[in-house]
């Protein structure tokens, strides 16, 4: 079950809650380097221009699978990359019956596309090979034409890189004094693409490893995600039914873990 929410204001309500004694600043990281005391200096650019220092003992890198931190201090991740493409369309959509869609064409991508209704606003994304991704997000646009779903004058194009993680070394949680939470880390499952649940236990599997009287942060806190990052491998097994067709056929066929139709479910609370 996924929730379907403005994720740009739950960002927002997600800063709200960060304490008063807490400096938060926008702008844009520049540069990042380790100092021979063992010191980590950040150059950042903020809002208005201004270039400005802020040095600290420890790091961690929240900033996602195109990771500034992972990539400046540890070596390329061995995992499987792709790019994620999703256009906003205006459309006439009932609030009473939303339009959730899952798409598989193995033709342009070996993973999945998604329909999702908004605020009579229909999203449609997928990820894709890195390698002709535009093209083949136009290709697929242009095969949904015959299911009679027309996507034409896209409001906004948004675009990002995802991960996959398919193997241990598909995993960078840092080091000493360098820490990687969620899709930086390469947290995310590689069945459904989802991230943010795993963002968010990451970072409280980190607070924990920080709490005082650990001697080893980077042990700790490899410790506290080994369950985690052993689900995510495992979710490999679940796409084996999810992208293959002829397993993905046999499941849906079997009925396993579906849900009743919705005409199907009144008619029978009503008796």
């Amino acid at each position: 079950m996924y929730v379907n929410l403005d994720r740009n204001r739950f960002d927002q309500w997600l800063v709200s809650l960060i304490p008063p004694n807490v400096d938060v600043v926008n702008g844009y990281c520049r540069i990042l380097e380790h100092l021979p005391d063992c010191q980590l200096r950040v150059e950042y650019q903020d809002t208005y221009g201004s270039m400005n220092i802020a040095c600290a003992p420890m790091l961690v890198g929240a900033d996602g699978a195109n990771s500034k931190v992972r990539r400046v201090f540890f070596p390329p991740l061995k995992t499987r990359k792709y790019v994620a493409i999703q256009q906003w369309f205006q459309a006439e959509l009932s609030e009473a019956h939303p339009f959730y869609s899952c798409i598989f064409d193995k033709e342009t991508s070996d993973c999945c596309s998604w329909t999702v209704s908004k605020d009579k606003i229909l999203i449609f994304g997928g990820a894709f090979p890195r390698k002709r991704c535009r093209q083949r997000f136009e290709q697929q646009k242009e095969k949904l034409k015959a299911a009679g779903i027309h996507l034409e004058n896209p409001i906004k194009t948004e675009a990002c890189l995802v991960l996959r993680p398919n193997g241990w070394k598909s995993f960078c949680l840092g080091s000493k004094n360098i820490f990687l939470i969620g899709e930086a880390a390469g947290l995310i499952s590689p069945s459904s693409l989802e991230g943010i649940s795993y963002a968010m236990n990451s970072a409280v599997k980190l607070n924990l490893s920080m709490q005082p009287g650990r001697d080893n942060i980077l042990k700790e806190y490899k410790r506290n995600t080994r369950g985690m990052r052993i689900r995510l491998l495992a979710k490999n097994i679940k796409c084996l039914f999810m992208y293959g067709p002829i397993l993905r056929k046999f499941v849906l066929k079997s009925g396993f873990a579906s849900m009743p139709m919705y005409a199907e479910s009144r008619r029978r609370s009503k008796l």
